[in-house]
């Protein structure tokens, strides 16, 4: 696995900024990701969600999908919303998210207020279908994750 450079506080982009006082609880980079689309009748792709294992720094496990949630290995899950996205050259846009409801066990995840995705890499799908490929389009990528807490 190739580590992703965490960008520090100074290296975020403006608009993706976290609140201030709120606090660290984690940071994540994909393990095997992709970003799936579906191929509409116009033959345009249209973005479905993503797929992705992230690895904290400390070898934690999280599961991210559709919606977009993140499921700790405890069971706690953080469902998000964009709230402000930066665009990258040839990758998906870095994005601040933020945490909308809880599901799933209380725990690491449970206090989770903001996810910023972070040196992104690749990920975009095609302008128009490809007749060799399927109607629905894996798409890999690679980002950074922060999920940052409530300050307390």
């Amino acid at each position: 696995m190739e580590a992703i450079a965490f960008a520090s506080a100074r290296d975020v982009p403006a608009a993706l900024a976290v609140p201030a006082g709120d606090r660290w609880v984690l940071k994540a980079q994909v393990t095997g990701v992709i970003q799936a689309y579906r191929c509409g009748a116009d033959g345009k792709y249209s973005f479905l969600g993503p797929a992705a294992m992230l690895r904290g720094h400390g070898g934690e496990y999280i599961v991210h999908y559709f919606a977009p949630s993140w499921q700790f290995q405890d069971g706690s899950v953080a469902v998000g919303k964009v709230l402000a996205k930066a665009p990258r050259a040839n990758a998906v846009d870095q994005l601040l998210l933020e945490i909308i409801r809880h599901e799933g066990r209380p725990g690491v995840f449970s206090d989770v207020a903001y996810v910023l995705r972070l040196s992104t890499t690749g990920g975009v799908a095609p302008m128009s279908r490809d007749p060799a490929r399927d109607t629905v389009l894996a798409v890999p990528y690679t980002a950074g994750y922060q999920f940052w807490g409530l300050a307390r």
